[in-house]
C-alpha cells in the first residue's frame, strides 16, 4: 500500500495469506451462544470424569471397568431404595406416630437391634476373616443375597405377631452387618484389581 501524502510516500508490507486465513476464521466463527453451550458442555463432562472415572480413563483400567461400573451403581441404588422401605417398617413397628409407644421401648429395640449386629461382625469376621481373598466372585455374591435377606426380614418385621417383632429385626439386622464385612473386604480386593495401573485410593473414592 502506498501513501499518497504530500510529505513523501511510504509502504506498508504486509502477508496476503495471513489475510485470507483472517477472513475465513471471521466467516466460520460460530456464534457466542453457540461457544457458551460447548463450553458449558465440555465443563460438564469433565466434571462427571473428574467425579465418577478414575485418573486417566480409559487407558488406566481394563476395558469393562465402566460395565462393571454401571451394573454395581444399580445394585447399590437398588439396595439403598430397599433400605429406606425397611427402615420406615422398622420405624412404624417400634411405634413412631402412635400415641400408645413411649421412646424408651423404641430406643431399647434399637440398641438390641445394634448389639445383635455388632455380635454378628465380630463372630462372623473371627470365622471367616481368613477366606474372603481366596474366592472373592463368591463372597461377593453372598454378601448381596444375605443383605436381601436382611432387608426382607425388616421389611416383613411388621407382619409378624408382636412377640417376634425386635427378634425379626435383630435378625436382619444381623444379616447386613454379616453383609458389610464381606463386601468390605471383597470391595478392597475388587479395588486393588482395578487399581493395577492407577492409584487405589481413586479408584475406592470413585467406587464409593
Amino acid at each position: 500500500v502506498v501513501s499518497r501524502q504530500k510529505s513523501g510516500g511510504h509502504s506498508l508490507r504486509f502477508d496476503s495469506s495471513q489475510l485470507l486465513t483472517t477472513i475465513k476464521q471471521r466467516r466460520l466463527r460460530l456464534p457466542s451462544s453457540k461457544l457458551s453451550l460447548d463450553g458449558a458442555r465440555r465443563r460438564l463432562i469433565s466434571s462427571f470424569r473428574s467425579t465418577f472415572l478414575p485418573v486417566g480413563y480409559p487407558d488406566s483400567v481394563p476395558n469393562y471397568y465402566i460395565q462393571f461400573s454401571v451394573w454395581n451403581a444399580l445394585q447399590d441404588l437398588s439396595t439403598s431404595l430397599r433400605s429406606v422401605v425397611a427402615t420406615q417398617r422398622i420405624l412404624e413397628g417400634v411405634g413412631v406416630g402412635s400415641s400408645t409407644a413411649s421412646s424408651l421401648s423404641a430406643i431399647q429395640n434399637f440398641l438390641l437391634r445394634d448389639a445383635s449386629g455388632m455380635f454378628a461382625t465380630l463372630f462372623f469376621t473371627s470365622f471367616f476373616a481368613n477366606s474372603f481373598n481366596q474366592d472373592v466372585k463368591r463372597w461377593r455374591l453372598f454378601a448381596d443375597l444375605i443383605n436381601n435377606v436382611g432387608i426382607t426380614l425388616e421389611v416383613a418385621a411388621i407382619h409378624v405377631p408382636k412377640s417376634y417383632f425386635v427378634l425379626t429385626i435383630c435378625l436382619g439386622n444381623m444379616c447386613k452387618a454379616i453383609c458389610g464385612v464381606a463386601a468390605g473386604a471383597c470391595n478392597n480386593a475388587i479395588s486393588l484389581y482395578w487399581a493395577k495401573s492407577t492409584d487405589i485410593a481413586d479408584i475406592t473414592a470413585k467406587s464409593g
